[in-house]
């Protein structure tokens, strides 16, 4: 189909406000809650390292129509976001949207581009044509309740990332739990839990506490003991709220752990990623 009405520009073009409210129309009726209001989405694009000059949004008959936004940190690229509204969907714009992001990061010089999708999106089919493929399965856990032995937890002072980076050495990092994303995560109002109470963390977890919930920004142990034991007393510390994780690796030690407990993943995305050989970092702002 040709769309002579159909064309891109920086997400720059947009303020902040808009795109938000583009963002909802994008998101609405997506199974998790991602209806950004406008600070949200600041919050995400800085954690995320979401730079707006390199993302695109496509408009069709003059009113926007869809948004990639794309993050740059070193060598490699990611994309935190992306959608046609439901007015513009069925025209190929999509598929449009996607090739003309991966063209701007080339030319800027980032041919390692990644992305999540909802495994048996129907838009896995559209990063495939793309060239994206798929590298692996992340899951997602909301409890209420686990089962497991109980442990006293300290509360140390925020890791260093020469720790995070130590207990992680075995499993990828997504982009959003990457040392640089970790690095700002810590200046939030977060809590450390390390087990044992005593010498050296066997194991440990990054948390920002809610009403309803325990978020896990970020978690790891050194083995399976040690994962069961973290787990376990997180869960007596939660005193009946939620403890939620997300996009944890499907074969991580913790992931392992979960299941383990009784726990089911309530979301699973897969991790997909495109790599063109020729690109090269122009040295621009990441």
């Amino acid at each position: 189909m040709t769309l002579v009405d159909l064309t891109f520009t920086p997400a720059t073009r947009l303020s902040l406000g808009r795109l938000s409210e583009l963002w909802r129309d994008v998101y609405a009726g997506y199974p998790v809650d991602l209806s950004f209001s406008e600070s949200r989405l600041g919050r995400h694009i800085t954690s995320a390292h979401i730079i707006l000059q390199h993302s695109v949004v496509a408009w069709f008959e003059g009113e926007p129509a869809g948004f990639s936004l794309a993050a740059t940190r070193g060598g490699r690229a990611w994309i935190g976001g992306f959608g046609t509204a439901p007015a513009a969907r069925g025209r190929g714009i999509g598929a449009r949207l996607i090739r003309e992001q991966c063209d701007r990061l080339a030319r800027c010089g980032y041919g390692d581009i990644a992305l999540e999708v909802l495994e048996g999106s129907p838009a896995r089919r559209l990063y495939e044509s793309a060239g994206f493929q798929v590298e692996r399965r992340l899951v997602s856990f909301d409890c209420l309740t686990l089962s497991g032995r109980h442990a006293r937890l300290a509360s140390p002072p925020a890791p260093t990332l020469a720790t995070l980076a130590e207990f992680s050495k075995d499993t990828p990092r997504t982009w959003q739990r990457d040392i640089a994303a970790l690095a700002r995560s810590l200046d939030e109002d977060v809590e450390t839990a390390a087990w044992p109470d005593a010498g050296t963390p066997r194991a440990y977890a990054i948390l920002r506490r809610s009403f309803s919930c325990v978020e896990i920004l970020d978690i790891a142990a050194i083995d399976d003991h040690a994962a069961d034991v973290l787990i376990a007393a997180l869960t007596a510390r939660a005193r009946g709220r939620r403890l939620k994780l997300v996009d944890e690796p499907a074969g991580s030690r913790i992931a392992g752990t979960f299941r383990r407990f009784g726990a089911q993943p309530r979301l699973v995305r897969l991790e997909m990623r495109r790599r063109h050989a020729g690109s090269q970092v122009t040295g621009r702002a990441a």
